[in-house]
């Protein structure tokens, strides 16, 4: 599978890394967002319908980023549900 390839090659830890340092942005920078929202889509493109998958990222302390994500002023409502969904993914595996 696809999505299992890309966890064995660390491409879900770089994209969760990457994620942790763009959202460290977020407060300087509205493109920061914007790149955000993209690599939160992308995670959650990786993570769906594959639980060993989510409770691995959850381990990585994603959740708190995305909540910050969430409550940037920045964010655009189209994203929010993406961003909502992407941590309701998360969780569920908690």
């Amino acid at each position: 599978c696809a999505q299992e390839y890309f966890v064995s090659v660390g491409g879900l830890d770089s994209l969760s890394d990457t994620l942790i340092r763009v959202l460290s942005q977020l407060a300087l920078s509205a493109s920061a967002c914007k790149v955000a929202t993209v690599i939160t889509k992308t995670l959650s493109a990786c993570i769906t319908n594959n639980e060993q998958l989510v409770s691995s990222l959850s381990k990585l302390k994603v959740i708190p980023g995305l909540l910050c994500l969430l409550s940037s002023p920045n964010l655009d409502p189209q994203d929010q549900l993406a961003v909502v969904l992407t941590i309701g993914q998360f969780t569920d595996a908690c």
